[in-house]
C-alpha cells in the first residue's frame, strides 16, 4: 500500500507541475499575441501616415508640373525659355538641397 502511495504522489506532482506548465505557457501566449496586436496597429497606423503624406507630396507634384508646362507653353522667345527654364530648375532643386543639408 505504501508503493501505491508513493506513485499517486509522484503522479499527483506531475499532474500539478502539467497544470502549473500549461497555464504559465497560456499566459504568454496571450502577451505575445497581445503584443502582436499591438505591434500591427501602429504599423497600420504608420503606413496610413506615409500614404497620406505621399498623396499630399504627388498631388502638390502635379500642381507644380502643370503650371510649370503652363508656363513653359506660353513663353514667346528663347531668351523667355532661358530664364524660365532656369528658374524652374532652381526650384526643383531647393527641396532636394534641403535634404541634401538636413
Amino acid at each position: 500500500m505504501a508503493k501505491q502511495t508513493r506513485e499517486q504522489v509522484v503522479q499527483d506532482s506531475t499532474t500539478e507541475a502539467l497544470a502549473t506548465s500549461g497555464e504559465a505557457t497560456n499566459e504568454i501566449m496571450k502577451r505575445n499575441a497581445d503584443a502582436l496586436t499591438e505591434s500591427g496597429n501602429a504599423s497600420r497606423a504608420a503606413i496610413q501616415e506615409l500614404t497620406k503624406a505621399y498623396q499630399e507630396l504627388a498631388t502638390k507634384n502635379a500642381r507644380n508640373l502643370t503650371a510649370a508646362m503652363q508656363a513653359l507653353a506660353a513663353v514667346k522667345n528663347p531668351a523667355e525659355f532661358i530664364a524660365l527654364q532656369q528658374r524652374l530648375i532652381k526650384e526643383g532643386s531647393k527641396p532636394l538641397s534641403a535634404i541634401a543639408n538636413a
